[in-house]
C-alpha cells in the first residue's frame, strides 16, 4: 500500500513538473503584461492577502494598469484603470465574456447554471433575454413600485413606533434594518410574499446571503491548483455544499408553493410565476427552461438583489454618519422638493433629488458592493496595450482600484458627493471612471432596480429622521473596515440612533 502511494505521488510530481516546464516555456514566448515574480506551485496566490482588492491595487501601483499574475496554474490578468477596463469590457467585450470554471459556481449555483456564472453561449444569451425582457424590464420594475414603497414606508413606521415606545434614545442595528428591508422587497417582488428570517435558515437571510457572498469571492486554492482540490484545504467546498443545501431547500419550498397555488387571485404574478410559465414552452425554443434553471435564476435574483443593495445602503449610512454637513444638505433638498405635507418620499420624487443622487453615486464609488467583478475568461488570444492575453487566461477587473484612481478623482479616498453634482459621469456602465455595476455583456442587469432601492430607502431614512452615533461614540471610533467576499459588507454591524424630525413626526 505504501509503495503504491509513493509511486502515485512520484508520478503526480513528475507530471506537475512536466506541465509547469511546458507552461513556463509557452509563457516566455508571449509578451505578457508586467507582474511580480511568483513562487513555485502557488505562483502569486500568497500576495492576495485578506483584502485582495486592496492588495491588487497596491501591486498595480508598481506594475501598472494591466498586470499579469500566476495564481497557481492559472494565468491571470488584472485591470486596474478606466482604460484597461474599457479594453476588456467594451473594445474586446465579446472575447472576454467567458467565465472560468470555479467550485463555487459548480457547488452552490446549480452547476454554473445561473446567468452570473454560466459560460458565454446560447444558454447564457437566453438567460440574459429572460432577465432583460421579463424579470427586469422597465415595465416589470415599474409594476412593483408599490411593493418597494410600501416596504420602505413600513420600515419608517416601525422606526417611529420604536421611538415612541423607547424610554430613551436607543441605538438601532442599521445593518439588520436595511437587510430586512431589501429582503422583504425582493421576496415580495420575486416570490409574491415576505418570508420570516427563520424560513431560510436559523441564521437568517442577511447572514446566509453574506455567507454566499464570502464563498463566491474567496480564492479557493483548489480552483488554482487542481491536484489539491480533493483536499479542500480551506474547507470552502464543505461550506459551499452546506450553503447550496440551505438555499435549495428554501427555493424548492418557494417553487412548490407557487405550483400548489397556481394563479389563484391572492397570488399576484411575480418572478417565479414568469419563470414557471417558461418551463411549459415548446422544446423548439432556443433552449428548454428546466426546473434547475428556474432555481438558478431565483438564486441570482434573491442573492444578487438583496445582498448588493444591503451593502450599498449600510455603507451610505456609514458615510452619512461621519459627515453631518452632508445630512444637512440632503434634508434641505428634501424639504425644498417635498414641501411641508409629505410623510414619505415616493419614487416619483427621486428624479428631483439631485444631491441625494450624488450621495448614492459617491457611496457606490468609494464602496462598490462588488469590488472585484466576477472573473472573466479570455476566449481567444488577443492583444491589449501591446501585450499578449492568451486564451483561457482569467481576467479580474478591480473596480475598487478604478473607482479610487487618483489620476481621475481628486482626493480619491475622500467621500465628497459634490464631485457628482453637475457631472455627466454616471454609474450605469458607460463611463469607465466608476463602475459599481460593471459594464458590457456581463454588466449587472439589475442596476436600475438596485439604484432605485438604495435611493428610495436612503431618502426616507433621512427625510423622517436625524441620525447620530450611539452615546459616547465619536466618528473616529466608527469601524469602517470591510469584509472581503464577492461583496464587501462592513466587518461590524452599523448601529445608530434615529431621532424623529418634528416637522415629519407631526404628520403621523
Amino acid at each position: 500500500m505504501e509503495e503504491s502511494l509513493i509511486v502515485s505521488v512520484s508520478i503526480a510530481a513528475l507530471l506537475l513538473l512536466w506541465w509547469g516546464t511546458r507552461a513556463l516555456k509557452k509563457r516566455r514566448k508571449l509578451k505578457l503584461p508586467p507582474g511580480p515574480a511568483g513562487l513555485p506551485v502557488i505562483g502569486n496566490l500568497h500576495m492576495l492577502g485578506s483584502l485582495p482588492h486592496r492588495s491588487l491595487q497596491k501591486l498595480s501601483q508598481e506594475y501598472g494598469e494591466l498586470m499579469a499574475l500566476q495564481l497557481g496554474s492559472v494565468p491571470t490578468v488584472v485591470a486596474s484603470s478606466p482604460e484597461a477596463a474599457r479594453q476588456i469590457l467594451k473594445t474586446h467585450d465579446l472575447n472576454f465574456a467567458g467565465r472560468p470554471s470555479i467550485s463555487f459556481a459548480h457547488e452552490v449555483v446549480y452547476g454554473s447554471k445561473s446567468m452570473a456564472f454560466s459560460s458565454y453561449g446560447a444558454y447564457w444569451r437566453q438567460l440574459r433575454k429572460i432577465f432583460t425582457t421579463r424579470l427586469l424590464s422597465l415595465r416589470q420594475i415599474e409594476s412593483f413600485r408599490h411593493v418597494r414603497e410600501s416596504e420602505t414606508f413600513a420600515m419608517v413606521d416601525g422606526l417611529f413606533q420604536n421611538c415612541k415606545s423607547a424610554a430613551a434614545a436607543t441605538p438601532v442595528n442599521v445593518s439588520r434594518l436595511v437587510g430586512l428591508l431589501t429582503n422583504n422587497m425582493n421576496c415580495r417582488m420575486a416570490f409574491g410574499r415576505k418570508f420570516s428570517e427563520e424560513e431560510i435558515d436559523n441564521r437568517g437571510f442577511k447572514d446566509m446571503i453574506q455567507e454566499v457572498f464570502y464563498l463566491g469571492g474567496a480564492f479557493n486554492v483548489g480552483d488554482f491548483i487542481p491536484w489539491l482540490q480533493w483536499m479542500d484545504l480551506q474547507r470552502l467546498v464543505r461550506r459551499q455544499k452546506e450553503a447550496h443545501k440551505t438555499f435549495d431547500a428554501f427555493i424548492e419550498k418557494v417553487i412548490r408553493e407557487h405550483e400548489l397555488h397556481g394563479d389563484r387571485d391572492e397570488f399576484h404574478a411575480d418572478f417565479v410565476h414568469e419563470l414557471l410559465a417558461l418551463t411549459r414552452l415548446d422544446d423548439d425554443d432556443e433552449m428548454k427552461i428546466t426546473r434547475e434553471t428556474v432555481k438558478a435564476i431565483i438564486f441570482d435574483v434573491l442573492v444578487g438583489g438583496s445582498g448588493t443593495s444591503t451593502v450599498a445602503l449600510e455603507w451610505a449610512m456609514s458615510e452619512i454618519l461621519l459627515n453631518p454637513s452632508i445630512v444637512k444638505k440632503i434634508q434641505e433638498e428634501l424639504d425644498r422638493v417635498l414641501g411641508p405635507q409629505h410623510k414619505y418620499v415616493e419614487e416619483s420624487d427621486l428624479p428631483q433629488l439631485e444631491y441625494l443622487m450624488a450621495v448614492v453615486k459617491e457611496s457606490l464609488r468609494v464602496h462598490p458592493p462588488v469590488p472585484l467583478l466576477i472573473p472573466h475568461e479570455c476566449m481567444d488570444d488577443c492583444t491589449i496595450f501591446g501585450y499578449d492575453i492568451p486564451s483561457k487566461c482569467r481576467v479580474i477587473v478591480n473596480i475598487w482600484a478604478i473607482n479610487r484612481d487618483p489620476t481621475i478623482w481628486e482626493k480619491a479616498d475622500v467621500f465628497k458627493p459634490e464631485r457628482f453634482v453637475g457631472n455627466p459621469i454616471d454609474v450605469k456602465g458607460q463611463n469607465f471612471e466608476v463602475l459599481p455595476f460593471g459594464s458590457g455583456r456581463r454588466g449587472c442587469p439589475g442596476q436600475l432596480l438596485g439604484f432605485t432601492v438604495v435611493e428610495l430607502a436612503l431618502a426616507n431614512l433621512l427625510h423622517c429622521f436625524d441620525w447620530r452615533l450611539p452615546d459616547g461614540m465619536n466618528p473616529n471610533d466608527l469601524d469602517m473596515v470591510e469584509q472581503f467576499g464577492l461583496s464587501t459588507p462592513r466587518t461590524q454591524n452599523l448601529f445608530a440612533i434615529p431621532i424623529p424630525r418634528q416637522k415629519v413626526y407631526a404628520l403621523f
